[in-house]
């Protein structure tokens, strides 16, 4: 007996398959390419430096492919108008990295580090190099930080604090640690406090010095505290408290007895890239690499945590204690928000209550 098959009935059906296959395949490269998050505008730790009034905002943390760079790099600094997100400017001649940033209390000069230990100021509104301040030398530099009205600089080397005149140029007071390597410091919004913390390398003990600054920019030291050593120093408005950062929390330091308390982690084991004093009142906010986190160092009570994008490498309040600033992937953000993403008269949540006062 003859056996006749054919394969006809089944050729349709195989296509619709191979269809449905397509199909699917390319529903769920388009989901994932729906579904690809923004890329990184900035690095993972970006750096960044807020002016006093909270209006402008420099950021560091690109890096240019550039062949006639001397590292065949160009290393950006972008400026933001904090309100409405709108870039303001960009310096783009430095050709090592960044590692500090700080900006004059109005926001028209900037102050930066390089990798080589350079000093070096910057005009914001015309993005043009001003001058160098210092040349690096074998010596890692710290970071730089402006005083009350913007015409004296410090920055550290080693064991030395140096304060420099802007206009004209010059070598004003300095402070040597004797006793040890400084790891890090802070001047205080008033002017009037410079903090310094030191540790002696053989013995590894801390200790931290309480420096008065007068109108000359001349160094007297004031006291001196048996205290751990800090990469991270923030003093407060009128330089009465001090801040650094411990194994188990924030370590509060009053200026004038030595007095401390501790402001307890909330998370064990955490590593704080930043604190930033509330200019108005007694709350104080840290950073760490997921986290910001908020006390009340006059009560000692945990206020408030915010989930963080990446890094917030630096923080600031803004002059009325309402907005906190961070620097991220995307950029500067306000509250947690990066700034030109919604309508500035939008309010968002702010560690400071103030959202209802924006309405």
């Amino acid at each position: 007996m003859e056996i006749s098959i054919s394969i006809k009935p089944l050729v349709a059906p195989l296509t619709t398959v191979c269809a449905v296959v397509v199909f699917i395949t390319l529903l769920l490269v388009s989901n994932a390419d729906a579904q690809e998050p923004e890329p990184y505008l900035y690095d993972v730790t970006p750096l960044l430096a807020v002016s006093r009034d909270g209006r402008v905002a420099a950021i560091a943390g690109r890096r240019v492919p550039d062949s006639t760079a001397r590292l065949e790099f160009r290393y950006p600094i972008d400026f933001y108008d904090t309100e409405s997100g709108a870039l303001l400017n960009t310096y783009g001649s430095e050709d090592d990295a960044i590692t500090g940033l700080s900006l004059t209390p109005d926001g028209t000069l900037l102050a930066y580090n390089t990798g080589f230990g350079d000093l070096r100021v910057i005009d914001v509104q015309s993005g043009s190099h001003v001058h160098i301040v210092s040349r690096g030398g074998s010596l890692e530099t710290g970071y730089p930080r402006w005083n009350a009205d913007g015409t004296q600089l410090a920055r550290f080397a080693g064991r030395g604090l140096q304060l420099f005149a802007i206009y004209p140029k010059s070598r004003l007071g300095s402070f040597y640690a004797e006793q040890g390597d400084i790891v890090g410091y802070d001047w205080s919004d008033d002017g009037s406090t410079i903090a310094v913390s030191m540790i002696q390398p053989t013995s590894r003990q801390g200790s931290l010095a309480v420096l008065d600054v007068d109108e000359t920019g001349q160094l007297t030291l004031r006291n001196r505290f048996d205290s751990p050593s800090s990469l991270v120093v923030e003093v407060n408005v009128d330089g009465s408290s001090i801040a650094t950062s411990v194994t188990d929390g924030l370590l509060i330091t009053h200026a004038e007895d030595g007095s401390q308390q501790l402001l307890e982690n909330p998370i064990a084991g955490m590593i704080q890239n930043s604190i930033a004093w509330n200019p108005l009142d007694s709350r104080i906010a840290v950073s760490t690499f997921e986290h910001i986190f908020i006390w009340d160092s006059a009560s000692d009570d945990f206020l408030q945590t915010l989930e963080v994008e990446g890094a917030a490498n630096d923080i600031f309040w803004s002059a009325d204690g309402c907005d906190l600033f961070h620097a991220g992937p995307q950029g500067v953000y306000r509250n947690n928000v990066p700034i030109g993403w919604q309508p500035a008269t939008t309010p968002t949540e702010s560690p400071g209550g103030c959202a209802d006062a924006r309405q």
